[in-house]
């Protein structure tokens, strides 16, 4: 059996449990995937390896890279069971596999306290829901490795130029990016990027949640090169005016100064205090913007501090009600194509 056999299987099986919140699992899986595929690798490969190891002994392997929530380790309890035959698409669950669903719910709950985002990622799962009547899953502070910190020409070739003039102005034309590509290219940092909230096939869309160091005047020379707005959704105009409001002064902090280099963005100015985190920041919030469409799926959606009423945690039923309606006035779901 393929993993994405087995991953479909285990997928379609939550699904049909009639949890109250079947998210808390599928998001369990994704994160099991992410994980298999970076210090497991034979599982993604071949996932009948699993029955080479003990249920329990495999997850004290597993433990050793990511401490497991009762939903992960049920998830791993799913695999198993399609893998030993011992459940299949259309059987019932065994009790003793769903007798922790409300510790999973509270585990998982406790484990997202500490995650601002859930309750953005909770209201737009009710809207897309109410939208396309189909239940999303989705993933928190997740990595795709189509999404990259730098451009490439395999991605972007037919942004190059838009994109070229985006860095140039960045580095105020002192650089031109084909050439630190070139001059740097085993330098260059092509790791994947971090998404906020990432919803799942068919929805395939990122959701950004964007603080104060997010606007500033380097944020604003990026935004200055939007024009397509089939490319992104958010409220242009308002980002525009919240980042040309604010200045970000050169320091030595981690908001203001790189720690490692990036040939990208060295070090510009004399002294010890730089200004080159914000810059690179802008750039790659730009890169989060048009790779996305350019790999053929949705727009990202952006959601500014400002639409929360400036709280970035803790949010209240009015910040949530305000992000609710930011996204329907602005009409952002009718921008989603579903993968077929």
């Amino acid at each position: 059996m393929k993993w994405i056999e087995l991953k479909s299987k285990v997928h379609q099986l939550l699904l049909s449990r009639n949890l109250s919140n079947p998210n808390i699992r599928l998001n369990a899986l994704n994160n099991l995937e992410e994980l298999f595929r970076k210090h497991f690798p034979d599982v993604i490969s071949d996932p009948n390896v699993l029955l080479r190891y003990d249920k329990t002994n495999f997850k004290e392997l597993v433990a050793k890279h990511k401490k497991l929530n009762s939903a992960e380790s049920s998830v791993i309890n799913n695999l198993y069971q399609f893998l030993e035959g011992s459940v299949t698409e259309n059987s019932s669950i065994k009790v003793s596999d769903s007798i922790d669903e409300e510790e999973t719910t509270i585990n998982n709950q406790n484990d997202s306290n500490d995650n601002k985002l859930l309750p953005i990622a909770e209201v737009v799962v009710e809207l897309l829901k109410e939208q396309f009547k189909i239940i999303p899953n989705y993933s928190l502070e997740i990595t795709n490795t189509w999404l990259k910190n730098s451009p490439s020409k395999e991605i972007h070739a037919t942004k190059w130029e838009e994109i070229s003039k985006v860095y140039s102005d960045l580095v105020e034309n002192k650089y031109a990016l084909d050439k630190v590509l070139k001059d740097y290219s085993d330098q260059i940092n092509y790791g994947s990027q971090r998404i906020d909230i990432w919803f799942n096939n068919p929805f395939n869309f990122a959701i950004e949640f964007d603080e104060s160091q997010h606007f500033n005047q380097f944020r604003y020379s990026t935004l200055k090169h939007y024009s397509d707005t089939n490319c992104f959704s958010f409220d242009l105009e308002l980002y525009k005016t919240t980042a040309n409001s604010k200045v970000v002064k050169a320091g030595t902090s981690g908001f203001q100064k790189l720690k490692s280099f990036d040939p990208l963005f060295p070090e510009m100015l004399d002294g010890e205090k730089q200004n080159n985190r914000p810059r690179q920041r802008a750039f790659r919030d730009y890169l989060k913007d048009i790779t996305p469409v350019l790999k053929g799926f949705n727009p990202t959606i952006r959601i500014s501090y400002k639409t929360t009423n400036d709280n970035i945690k803790s949010f209240s039923e009015t910040d949530i009600q305000c992000v609710r309606d930011y996204i329907l006035s602005n009409k952002f779901l009718d921008k989603i194509t579903l993968a077929k």
